[in-house]
């Protein structure tokens, strides 16, 4: 939870003045003891418990909400398309 400084709100200021134009959370562990319920169901769901990689570590949901697969952070969102037409 160190990656990004400020609160939420300076987090948001900061995206919005970067273009983000989608919601933006607040900032939560992924790992270890105090890790949100979220990022442990993707884990366990994609059979992959090992911690979460660095930024932009992904996982791929299906429409029904299972976890079809994690990806490293060093897949770049454009290598997905393939794993996402097949769902």
């Amino acid at each position: 939870m160190h990656q990004e400084k400020g609160d939420l709100a300076g987090v948001c200021t900061f995206a919005a003045k970067k273009g983000a134009k989608w919601p933006v959370f607040d900032k939560v562990d992924v790992n270890g003891p105090n890790a949100a319920d979220v990022f442990n169901f993707a884990k366990v769901a994609s059979k992959d418990t090992g911690d979460v990689e660095w930024n932009f570590g992904k996982f791929l949901f299906a429409r029904d909400g299972k976890t079809v697969k994690r990806f490293l952070p060093s897949v770049p969102p454009s290598q997905l398309v393939s794993e996402i037409e097949k769902l």
